[in-house]
């Protein structure tokens, strides 16, 4: 993490834990958002090559590629709840953000056409809202 990050946790005036808790719902909330986060970050199948060496239909590959490994994870680690689901495909995504921002081309929008409008203890405000989106040319 950034030094300068830590040290202004650190001088916060505030309980960050506390906080981290409130907006996750609670502690056991955040031990599960903890866990989802770790199983991501940790799974060499999510490591992928720098995109800004990969050439426009390569990172669409690698994108759709790990999008696919995605769902297969989801269903290997048992991962049914909605905002379990919508977390995991967060950190996933959060980790392909180049590739969806630079290209204009993003396949987690036709195989991720669902989205919750935030990961809480609250239930979605609204149904969930289906979109589709053409990659663009």
């Amino acid at each position: 993490m950034n030094p300068d990050i830590t040290r202004e946790r650190q001088n916060a005036t505030f309980d960050v834990e506390k906080l981290t808790h409130i907006l996750n719902g609670g502690p056991e909330k955040t031990k599960r958002r903890r866990e989802i986060e770790s199983m991501v970050f940790s799974d060499p199948d999510f490591k992928e090559e720098d995109p800004n060496f990969l050439s426009r239909s390569e990172r669409y590959d690698q994108a759709v590629k790990k999008s696919a490994q995605m769902i297969l994870k989801l269903r290997e680690y048992g991962i049914a709840d909605p905002e379990e689901i919508y977390c995991y495909k967060k950190y996933v995504v959060n980790e392909s953000t180049s590739v969806c921002t630079r290209t204009g081309q993003s396949p987690w929008i036709s195989i991720w056409g669902c989205s919750c409008p935030h990961c809480s203890t609250r239930p979605p405000q609204s149904r969930w809202t289906v979109s589709s989106c053409l990659p663009g040319t």
